[in-house]
This record gives C-alpha cells, structure tokens and sequence, in this order.
C-alpha cells in the first residue's frame, strides 16, 4: 500500500504542529518523523530479542530515505500503528491511525 509520507498533523484548530519543541525545529510534525520515531523508541512494557529491533530498525531506515511515499505492508502498517500509539499523545495517534486506515 502506498503511504503519503508528508502527511502533516495539525491541532484541533487546524494548525501546524510543530516538530521540535523550540525554534531550531519548528517544521512541522509529519507522517515520516512520526514513523521512524515510533519504530527506533524504547518501550519500557516491552522486552524485545535482537531480531525484532533489527526488523524495526530496517523498517525506521526504509521511511526515513524514502521520498514522499513509500510502500508498506498491512503488517508493517500495524506494527506501526501500534508503535505510534505508545509513544504520541491522542492528537498524533489519531489523526495517524485515521490516515493509515483509510
């Protein structure tokens, strides 16, 4: 399935969320950051083998050197999901998972 990699969050009001917490980072947050962050996190309720973390950090590379879309699996997209959801707040896992389920 191909993923719009530039899909951009905004808050409630429709505005941009910003990357970074200061002005050295405020593009805004978008579907490839928030991807690779999920997969290269550490999750204090999970104690994974070697092999899982390689799996997740080739997927992390596989994003990040990606252009505008890239072609993810269903597994992958649930991996994902399920990732994104441990490490964003509401607001980001939301709006991710609306667009990933479309």
């Amino acid at each position: 399935m191909k993923i719009n990699l530039n899909f951009a969050f905004v808050n409630l009001k429709g505005e941009a969320i910003p990357k970074g917490e200061g002005k050295e980072d405020s593009t805004q947050l978008n579907l490839k950051a928030v991807c690779v962050s999920s997969l290269l996190g550490s999750y204090q309720d999970e104690r994974i083998e070697g092999q899982e973390k390689l799996s997740r950090y080739r997927l992390a590379v596989k994003i990040f050197n990606a252009g505008d879309e890239t072609d993810l699996i269903v597994e992958e997209i649930a991996l994902i999901k399920k990732l994104i959801a441990k490490m964003f707040s509401v607001l980001v896992t939301g709006q991710a998972w609306e667009y990933l389920e479309k």
